[in-house]
């Protein structure tokens, strides 16, 4: 009965082309995505969707400043290959969450590329 009752409560949003697909798509694209990584990522989390650019851009400057991933970087620390792989990246808030795993982690010793390792495997 609880878990009927929380069924009912749950409301889907719907998208919009305008408001919410297209500029994902399009800030992708400008960080050199390309139309499989972006399909990749948006079927492995939806919920990037529903992210305002703003929230995506403070998390690639913050992986970027702290992580040492860069836009376009062969060699696994480019930023848009990172979250083709562990999209589940873009769930987490820059300030909030990544930052105290990533502060965790150099508290500890781990170097940037531990740190980029880390966060494909786990995250």
């Amino acid at each position: 009965r609880k878990l009927a009752r929380k069924a009912r409560s749950f409301q889907v949003k719907s998208l919009d082309t305008e408001q919410h697909i297209r500029p994902v798509a399009t800030f992708l694209q400008s960080l050199g995505a390309s139309e499989e990584q972006i399909r990749r990522i948006v079927v492995s989390y939806p919920p990037v969707l529903l992210k305002p650019v703003g929230e995506l851009e403070a998390l690639l400057a913050y992986l970027e400043e702290k992580a040492g991933c860069s836009i376009g970087e062969e060699g696994g620390r480019d930023v848009v290959s990172l979250l083709a792989s562990r999209p589940s990246l873009l769930g987490l808030k820059a300030e909030e969450n990544l930052a105290k795993i990533v502060e965790w982690l150099e508290f500890e010793g781990y170097s940037k590329d531990d740190i980029v390792d880390y966060l494909c495997r786990s995250i």
